[in-house]
This record gives C-alpha cells, sequence and structure tokens, in this order.
C-alpha cells in the first residue's frame, strides 16, 4: 500500500536540467560541472537534457514573467 499523495516525497522523478544548446557546447559543460553538486544539495537526481532551440523558449517565459509582473503592480499585488 502506498502512503497518501501528501506524503511522498516531491520530485518523485529526476529532475530535468534543460541545457539550452547542443551537446559539448559551454552551456551543456557548466550544467553538467553544475548537475551533481545540485542534486547533493536537493537529494535528487539531476538530469541534463540538452535541447538546441530551447533559448527561443526561455525567451518566451522571460516575456511572460515580465508581463505578469507588471499585471500583479498594476493591481497592487506584493512581490518579494
Amino acid at each position: 500500500m502506498q502512503p497518501p499523495v501528501s506524503a511522498r516525497a516531491y520530485p518523485v522523478k529526476p529532475v530535468r536540467m534543460i541545457a539550452a544548446s547542443s551537446p559539448g557546447s559551454s552551456v551543456d559543460i557548466v550544467a553538467r560541472i553544475i548537475a551533481p553538486k545540485l542534486a547533493e544539495q536537493l537529494g535528487r537526481q539531476i538530469v541534463v537534457d540538452d535541447r538546441a532551440g530551447a533559448g527561443e523558449f526561455s525567451a518566451f517565459i522571460r516575456a511572460e514573467l515580465a508581463k505578469w509582473t507588471k499585471v500583479a503592480r498594476e493591481t497592487g499585488v506584493q512581490l518579494d
């Protein structure tokens, strides 16, 4: 029998670190240097996933964060 959902450790699966570049690039190398140290601190396995072209997705995320930050400030929501 499994413990209740709220009692399970999070995350159950390995954490995926997306390196927005091709394998062997400087971004990939730095991600692979950082991953073991991060895994040690988190107590979870870190998998480095090279995704060439993911930089476009990162730009999209930054734009969305900027948009919602502006909305939050305009509506008086406290951002910490």
